[in-house]
């Protein structure tokens, strides 16, 4: 399958539905509003617009798309599922102010080279943005008070800014990076361990 027309008469694409069938174009209509786990894995989509109709989007959904360079967020959506977007090859991200959490692995394994979090985020859990070798520019915004285990593992970033009501760095979750010099804002109250090892 290398292409792929979604009617409108849908709006939900249930989890599998498109697994592995290869398509490398696809336009998601305004008619969806769900798009379950494991929807569109593993297939050769090289860009994605989510519609603001969206509400929800499941686990890995469009993980393993290799070719996967850009995607761009709609505003109907609160949460990125754990790995919905894990090894594509997204070179830019731009996360809009309606997320509020960012699940385990959402963006592992992909080529992003700058983020801004937003503020609205509160919460970033497990392996969010591990192995983006590319990664050198993070901006955290001020709602986050976690940075969750090997979050930001094997990335590239540089110079590290936390933000005023962070509480906890998880095990590892700057390890193997590239940070010169960092400063713990006295509202932290716990590291764990490996939290800034190898940099």
């Amino acid at each position: 399958m290398s292409s792929l027309s979604i009617g409108t008469g849908l709006s939900t694409i249930s989890t599998l539905a498109f697994t592995d069938c290869g398509p490398k174009s696809l336009e998601i209509p305004a008619n969806i509003t769900q798009i379950d786990n494991d929807s569109f894995a593993r297939n050769q989509i090289s860009s994605i617009i989510i519609p603001n109709t969206i509400l929800n989007i499941g686990a890995a959904a469009f993980s393993g798309n290799a070719q996967l360079s850009t995607v761009s967020i709609g505003t109907g959506i609160n949460t990125l599922s754990d790995y919905v977007f894990s090894n594509c090859s997204l070179t830019s991200l731009t996360i809009p102010a309606n997320i509020t959490a960012i699940e385990a692995g959402a963006f592992a394994g992909n080529k992003i080279s700058s983020i801004v979090i937003p503020d609205t985020v509160t919460s970033l859990l497990q392996e969010v943005f591990i192995s983006n070798a590319n990664l050198s520019s993070l901006t955290l915004g001020t709602g986050i008070t976690t940075i969750g285990f090997a979050a930001f593992q094997e990335c590239s970033i540089q110079s590290l800014t936390l933000p005023p009501n962070i509480t906890t760095i998880e095990h590892s979750a700057f390890q193997s990076t590239c940070i010169s010099s960092i400063v713990l804002p006295d509202t932290i109250t716990s590291v764990g361990s490996n939290a800034f090892a190898n940099n």
